[in-house]
């Protein structure tokens, strides 16, 4: 009982720190510029674009990586390779709008996996405890990963908001634009119905 006030608590805070923050028209937070990601303790969203005239484009290939998931479990890129769409979710722990399409995520991955997609996470903060906790708290089961202060310097800091949703295909090719923003779970499906040529 008392655990699951404290995770009801946590979630609580969550929503009113995201509020607190700018949330521009597509229900995004922006992240600070040229502010490198502080240790997975603090929990603020700090990675951000250090060239703001980046963007991603439909050719361009998502980079290798080694990362950790919330298991501490060892996750690299190959992981497209096992599914004909990945969609990769790019959220905060400070985030309310990143929080709140968490739901609608798990969702997809329930009603679309065995035909091909998996859910992503990629904890833009870096905040293993806190994502840990949320994740729990909304019971949302699809994986998580941390990013390295090396990954968020080389590849992260090119996304200026969160939530940023991207679409991988099995060669790790990025599909389209990034969807910058929290979405419902009608708009994602329509996506995801479009990359994995499904009427």
């Amino acid at each position: 009982m008392k655990k699951s006030v404290a995770l009801y608590s946590i979630v609580l805070m969550v929503v009113a720190l995201g509020l607190g923050c700018s949330v521009p028209q597509e229900e995004a937070v922006t992240l600070e510029p040229e502010e490198a990601i502080v240790t997975a303790e603090s929990g603020n969203v700090e990675a951000a674009s250090e060239n703001e005239d980046e963007t991603v484009s439909a050719d361009n290939v998502f980079p290798s990586f080694v990362l950790k998931n919330l298991n501490d479990e060892e996750v690299t890129e190959a992981l497209f390779t096992e599914h004909d769409l990945t969609l990769v979710n790019i959220w905060g722990t400070t985030c309310a709008p990143c929080v709140r399409e968490m739901p609608e995520l798990e969702k997809l991955q329930e009603n679309y996996a065995d035909k091909g997609l998996k859910v992503v996470g990629i904890v833009a903060d870096g905040n293993h405890l806190a994502a840990s906790e949320i994740t729990k708290a909304i019971l949302v089961t699809y994986e998580h990963l941390i990013p390295t202060e090396e990954f968020v310097k080389d590849y992260l800091n090119q996304f200026q908001f969160v939530p940023t949703t991207l679409f991988i295909d099995k060669q790790g090719h990025i599909l389209g634009e990034p969807m910058v923003g929290a979405f419902d779970y009608e708009t994602f499906e329509e996506k995801v119905k479009e990359h994995l040529g499904i009427d």
